[in-house]
């Protein structure tokens, strides 16, 4: 998740924490140097297969407990 403009940012302690988004949602395929690059961050090498990334350009985020 983005924010539109850099609008708000999400706190690191939100991770496993319900969200309500409202944005731009989009299907990014990938090239192999981006799954490349995402595995590498991730330590995952499993990731290098990745070919599809959903990416949300949230306009408005509402954090639930």
């Amino acid at each position: 998740i983005t924010a539109k403009r850099y609008g708000f940012f999400v706190a690191k302690d939100a991770k496993g924490k319900k969200a309500i988004a409202e944005g731009v949602l989009e299907v990014k395929e990938l090239s192999q140097e981006e799954a490349d690059h995402l595995a590498e961050d991730a330590k995952d090498p499993s990731m290098k297969t990745k070919k599809m990334e959903l990416r949300l350009e949230a306009s408005a985020l509402e954090m639930r407990s």
